[in-house]
C-alpha cells in the first residue's frame, strides 16, 4: 500500500518545469534596467575621473534638469525595484493557483491508489462475507426444514 502510494504521489505533475510566459519578460525587463543602472553609473565615473584628471568633460545630455546618467541609474534601480515587487505579487498569485492544481492532482492520485488498493478489495471481501451469510442462512433453514 505505501508503495502504491509513493509511485501514485511520485506521478503526479508538480509543474515543476513549466514557466510562466511573464516570468521571462520580467527577466529580460530585470536585466535590461540593471544594464540602465550600470551604464549611467559607468558613466558618471568615467565623467568623474575626467575631472580627477583635469581633462576636458564632454558636455553631459540633460533630461531637464536631470544629467542622462542619473536618469539611468535612478530610473534602472527605481523601476528595477517597482518592477520587483509586481513581480512578487504576480509570483504569489501565480504560485496560489499551481498549488491549488497540484493539491487537487494529488489528493486525486491518493483516493485512486486508497480505493483500487484498499477500498475496492475491501468491497469484494465484503459483498463475498454477505454471500457467504446469506448462502449460510439458506442451508440453516434448509437443515432445519428437515429435521
Amino acid at each position: 500500500m505505501v508503495s502504491a502510494l509513493d509511485t501514485a504521489v511520485a506521478g503526479v505533475d508538480y509543474e515543476r518545469d513549466r514557466l510562466p510566459w511573464w516570468w521571462r519578460v520580467m527577466g529580460v525587463l530585470q536585466i535590461l534596467l540593471v544594464v540602465a543602472a550600470v551604464v549611467g553609473g559607468v558613466w558618471l565615473a568615467g565623467l568623474q575621473v575626467l575631472d580627477y584628471l583635469m581633462m576636458p568633460v564632454p558636455v553631459t545630455p540633460m533630461l531637464g534638469e536631470v544629467p542622462w546618467p542619473t536618469v539611468l541609474i535612478a530610473g534602472g534601480l527605481g523601476l528595477g525595484a517597482l518592477l520587483a515587487l509586481l513581480s512578487m505579487g504576480a509570483a504569489r498569485l501565480g504560485g496560489s493557483r499551481r498549488a491549488g492544481r497540484v493539491a487537487h492532482r494529488l489528493r486525486e492520485a491518493v483516493a485512486r491508489t486508497i480505493e483500487r488498493k484498499l477500498v475496492g478489495p475491501l468491497r469484494t471481501e465484503l459483498t463475498d462475507y454477505q454471500y457467504f451469510r446469506e448462502s449460510l442462512a439458506t442451508v440453516l433453514q434448509s437443515k432445519r426444514r428437515l429435521e
